[in-house]
């Protein structure tokens, strides 16, 4: 079975509320399929892109890493660490919505997570599209004061100039209705 597409309506945007853990606390934000720059949308396939998915399952391992390496006493590192990882809408994301609903959680709880406490595993593709990807990533911080945090994101990527970039993180609810408004679920 190839892949086959499907137009997004421009005038029906996804949008929705996603609920993410992050190192141990939870980080609402809004999000919209614009922050995907979708405007089109496959339907999911059996077979694998032609695209090598070392690429990008590498950076959405690095974003995972990334995102979930805090200290608390230092946002602009942690933004820095980022901003080379990022579409300009996917930083502007991690700016407006995610820093100010996250960051007083991380300084409430004195939050540092060195980026070696971080395992990512990539467990693949859930979505994509022309240029855009949503992977699944598996996490587990290894905190020496209480147990192992595991739980899963979602991270899309979009392809800027040949290179793979962090545009959003998505809940599963918002991953189900992009396939559900592109037809991608069958």
């Amino acid at each position: 079975m190839g892949r086959r597409t499907v137009e997004v309506p421009v005038g029906r945007p996804l949008i929705g509320l996603a609920i993410v853990l992050v190192g141990g606390s939870l980080a609402y934000f809004l999000t919209t399929s614009s922050h995907l720059g979708i405007l089109r949308a496959p339907r999911l396939a059996s077979t694998p892109t032609s695209e090598p998915e070392s690429v990008p399952a590498g950076v959405a391992h690095e974003v995972a890493v990334a995102i979930n390496a805090v200290d608390y006493r230092n946002l602009d590192s942690w933004l820095a660490s980022l901003r080379p990882l990022s579409t300009d809408r996917g930083f502007l994301m991690l700016q407006s919505i995610y820093v100010p609903l996250s960051w007083s959680l991380f300084e409430r709880d004195r939050r540092v997570i060195q980026p070696e406490q971080v395992v990512a595993e990539d467990r693949g593709v859930v979505a994509e599209g022309n240029g855009w990807q949503v992977r699944l990533v598996a996490i587990t911080i290894a905190d020496v004061s209480a147990e192992p945090d595991a739980f899963e994101m979602r991270i899309a990527l979009a392809r800027e100039d040949d290179t793979w970039k962090f545009t959003s993180l998505l809940s599963q609810a918002e991953v189900d209705a992009l396939l559900a408004q592109t037809g991608g679920d069958e």
